[in-house]
This record gives structure tokens, C-alpha cells and sequence, in this order.
């Protein structure tokens, strides 16, 4: 993934104290309108020096993720302290938090056991009821005739 970033542009923005909405909602509107003007860019949430989050802005913030990566980019929270981190129990938050950059893990190329190969051979077919014909046509033949309407 880095190096699908590399052309693409990253903004970092700085949060400081309790962050609530009003104070988050400047923020809001301008990465989604640099998300709405630059497909695939990136931004970034400095989170150094909050002390913490209202859920209504966190609310705001993973929706704001969600359509940030509709258009292409995507949105973090970088550098969030120990104690914040505690704060935000909610797994729908931590997927808001940068853990190691935006370097992603490769896939390997061996994802789990293979599936089972199919047989070459085909499976036998089960013998149904073959239609009997009546024993005194068996006597006569096999064609049927009515020969007392003749």
C-alpha cells in the first residue's frame, strides 16, 4: 500500500483537549471536501495532545471514514496516547486508529489448505426401475398390438 500512496496526497491535522463536534466540525468539512476534489487522498488525525473524544465526534469521524474511503482515500488517527486508546473500547473506533503507519500486510500466496481435487472419473450411475412391460407381451414380443380390435 505504500506504494499506491506514493503519488497520492496525505494531510495531517492536529487535535488538541476535549474534542466534540463543534470542535471537529471545521475538520470534517474540509477533508470532505479535499476527498471530493482529490480522489484517493489520505489524511491523517494528529491525536497527541487530546485528552479525549465526545461520541457524537466519533460518530462523525467513522462516518466521515467510511465515505473518505467510498471516494477512494482514507482517514486515521495517528500518535493517540495510551490512555485514549483505553477510552476508545469500541472495535467500530480502534479501526479509526493508524497502528504502523499505512503500510498494510501482504498476502501470502498460501492462504489455508487447498481445496480437495475433483475425480477425473465420473460417479456411477444408480440403475433405476426399468420400465416392465406386461409378461404376456413378453410371450408375444416386444411390441405391443392390439389384435382383438383388428
Amino acid at each position: 500500500m505504500a506504494a499506491d500512496n506514493a503519488g497520492r496526497e496525505t494531510e495531517t491535522f492536529r487535535l488538541g483537549g476535549s474534542v466534540t463536534l463543534a470542535v471537529l466540525y471545521p475538520v470534517l468539512t474540509h477533508i470532505w471536501a479535499a476527498a471530493r476534489s482529490a480522489p484517493g487522498a489520505s489524511f491523517r488525525i494528529d491525536c497527541n495532545a487530546v485528552t479525549e473524544f465526545s461520541i457524537q465526534a466519533l460518530v462523525e469521524l467513522t462516518t466521515l471514514r467510511r465515505d473518505v474511503r467510498a471516494q477512494g482515500g482514507d482517514l486515521f488517527l495517528i500518535q493517540v496516547s495510551p490512555e485514549l486508546y483505553q477510552k476508545l473500547s469500541d472495535p467500530r473506533f480502534k479501526q479509526l486508529i493508524d497502528q504502523g503507519g499505512m503500510t498494510k500486510r501482504e498476502k501470502s500466496g498460501v492462504l489455508g489448505p487447498h481445496q480437495p481435487h475433483l475425480p477425473k472419473w465420473k460417479y456411477a450411475k444408480r440403475p433405476g426401475k426399468k420400465r416392465r412391460e406386461p409378461y404376456f407381451l413378453s410371450l408375444r414380443g416386444t411390441r405391443y398390438q392390439r389384435f382383438w380390435l383388428n
